[in-house]
């Protein structure tokens, strides 16, 4: 090697290594200003991963859990934080799909035009390096893949190529865990494998090949394994997810959506261009400048007259990039999301390295103009990620803030969904934290455990207008304890549990009936009335609580007008899940009732040993003569 190269190694090696110390110091989980609760879900799956379960995201059975897992393992044998744990190992695979790709790359200028995009993303695309979303790890392990897929050759013994094709499978199952849009890749590298086959075999064998040969080949059973492996490994993570009815009961767009789809793609791409995206200068620029690389690149390509687009991995982007904005067209899921930005990463980083492929290749002059033009358009896509970190001060990263919530101890977190996981991030193995239960809930069991914690607090932020006195969340009983205070950015205040105790009255319960009369006898003084006009209907019926693990007593107040008759006049119960779970019933008689004037109480216990949602007391009627209905207490026992 020459001093020349030597030296250039070096530089290269050096910017290199500073690309991607700045990217991990600007992005990664530890030192991202921007983190959310969606990314800080991979955070506490690290802290405590739970098999099966776990393999998907929480709450959904897509975006497979590769880096929680790998993340967990590197907690339990070094004792790392969760979230450093997390950050390290998203940026050593996003190291190592880049240090694979960048092989399919002959000049350092490209390698490192190719190292800015693909670890200083534009704004818009940002998505790529975040934790919470699957792109940068899906695009990582392609990498890796077609990696080995270039070591494959027909020279080599059968046995050597059944194992690289085995790691090959192996790769793109995990990648496909991780997205289903692997799909498209896998499709395609199949597609190239057959290609190179009937490529290769015609040349050797002077293009006598019979469609028979290709049964006597190994690799073909080998690849027909690992895609039934592959399949039952999917398919028993995915059963062991939570299923989200949402992504599945529409999948793909009508004629109007994808009109209504490429409309709002329009919209995004014109406020780029007229810097009225976001207020980013910055992506203006880089969309202009990306306008302009586009169109001298494949003036200069068409110039060439396919010399430059000869490059099989060109097609295989380019065509991967095209495939990938088909599917965020007829995707109604995409569509749904508001057509979000995030979607389109697939497509901008095959399109990235298409362009790159082809520029690699441009002779002289004109490789020299696209590479300043290249690099312009990295460095504007670069301050459009940054400079608002910087711009109009210096922002502290979430993870920093996060950090105070370590002075409560071991507690527990009821807020709204955005203030709620990320709360934990710092001290996942102390702060216990969800949603509240009107809110988006990933993961139920949390819930729960958040009710076992010495103390609990909510931060009312972006759900609450102040504290009230009482509150009700999962079936728990939750009374203010102190006062406010404030804590890492967000307002907190402390609640005890207390036992259910609650008086229910007409104005909170349904009713069969219409009638609603004053009774002086009464508690409440308007009180329900029935008669055979309403025979075989709910005297009432509701509140739809939820409650959880516990002992409870009701207590009905009724009132008959007749007292001598044996006959049955109604039926008491408590249920569950909209009446489809009977947790106590109890039958009522007309001699039940030692008077007609005063209102007399009637009981039913049940027993709950998990959180029962949408509660029903009810009474049905089904006697002739009227009967009134004052109201019912509510009564936790233990």
């Amino acid at each position: 090697m020459s001093a020349t190269d030597k030296y250039g190694n070096i530089a290269f090696n050096g910017l290199l290594l500073l690309i991607i110390t700045g990217s991990f110091f600007h992005f990664s989980a530890v030192y991202y200003y921007f983190l959310n609760s969606d990314h800080a879900i991979h955070i506490l799956m690290t802290a405590n991963f739970k098999f099966p379960h776990d393999l998907y995201f929480w709450g959904q059975d897509r975006l497979g859990s590769f880096v929680p897992l790998l993340s967990h393992i590197i907690v339990k044998l070094t004792g790392l934080n969760a979230a450093w744990s997390v950050s390290i190992t998203n940026y050593l695979i996003l190291i190592a799909g880049y240090l694979c790709i960048s092989i399919l790359f002959r000049s350092w200028s490209i390698k490192l035009i190719l190292a800015v995009f693909w670890f200083f993303p534009p704004v818009n695309f940002l998505d790529f390096l975040m934790i919470a979303q699957p792109f940068g790890v899906q695009m990582s392990l392609l990498a890796v893949a077609i990696f080995i897929f270039n070591k494959i050759n027909y020279s080599q013994s059968a046995f050597k190529r059944v194992m690289l094709i085995s790691l090959i499978s192996i790769t793109l199952i995990v990648s496909m865990w991780v997205s289903d849009l692997t799909i498209i890749s896998i499709f395609l590298l199949i597609a190239l494998a057959l290609f190179n086959y009937f490529r290769d075999y015609a040349n050797r064998l002077q293009f006598r090949f019979k469609m028979r040969n290709i049964f006597k080949e190994p690799a073909l059973y080998i690849t027909l394994f690992w895609m039934f492996a592959g399949y039952i490994f999917i398919k028993y993570a995915k059963s062991h997810a939570d299923q989200d009815i949402r992504y599945t009961k529409q999948m793909f767009n009508d004629l109007d959506t994808v009109f209504l789809t490429i409309k709002a793609i329009s919209f995004q791409i014109i406020d780029i261009l007229t810097f009225n995206y976001e207020s980013n200068i910055f992506l203006g620029l880089f969309g202009w400048l990306s306008v302009i690389a586009l169109f001298a690149i494949t003036y200069f390509a068409i110039k060439m007259r396919g010399k430059i687009t000869s490059n099989k991995w060109f097609w295989f982007f380019m065509t991967q990039a095209i495939l990938a904005i088909l599917a965020i067209l007829v995707s109604y899921w995409v569509f749904r999301n508001g057509v979000s930005r995030r979607y389109f990463v697939l497509a901008y980083i095959s399109l990235v390295l298409a362009i790159l492929l082809i520029s690699d290749k441009f002779p002289g002059k004109q490789k020299f103009g696209i590479n300043i033009l290249l690099i312009l358009t990295t460095i504007t896509g670069l301050l459009s990620s940054t400079v608002h970190i910087y711009y109009p001060e210096r922002q502290k990263s979430k993870y920093e803030n996060m950090k105070e919530f370590r002075r409560l101890g071991k507690a527990g977190i009821i807020s709204e969904y955005w203030n709620s996981y990320i709360t934990a991030i710092a001290a996942p193995n102390k702060i216990t934290v969800t949603p509240n239960d009107r809110s988006y809930i990933r993961n139920i069991k949390m819930a729960d455990s958040v009710f076992r914690q010495p103390d609990i607090y909510i931060i009312k932020d972006l759900w609450l207008d102040s504290f009230p006195e009482n509150i009700s969340q999962y079936g728990y009983n939750l009374q203010k304890a102190h006062k406010p205070f404030e804590l890492g950015g967000a307002t907190l205040c402390e609640y005890k549990v207390v036992k259910v105790h609650k008086l229910y009255t007409s104005k909170e319960l349904r009713s069969a009936s219409k009638k609603i009369i004053t009774d002086n006898n009464s508690q409440s003084r308007l009180v329900i009335e029935v008669d055979s006009s309403s025979r075989y209907r709910y005297l009432v019926y509701g509140p739809f609580i939820d409650l959880n693990k516990g002992k409870y007593r009701i207590t009905f107040n009724l009132r008959s007008s007749i007292n001598t008759d044996s006959k049955k006049i109604a039926f008491l119960d408590a249920t569950s899940g909209y009446g489809k779970m009977v947790l106590a019933k109890r039958e009522i008689k007309q001699t039940d009732f030692s008077d007609t004037i005063n209102y007399h109480p009637f009981e039913i216990a049940f027993e709950i040993d998990s959180l029962k949602k949408n509660i029903e007391f009810r009474v049905y009627y089904v006697g002739k003569d009227k009967l009134r209905f004052d109201s019912l207490e509510l009564l936790q026992i233990e």
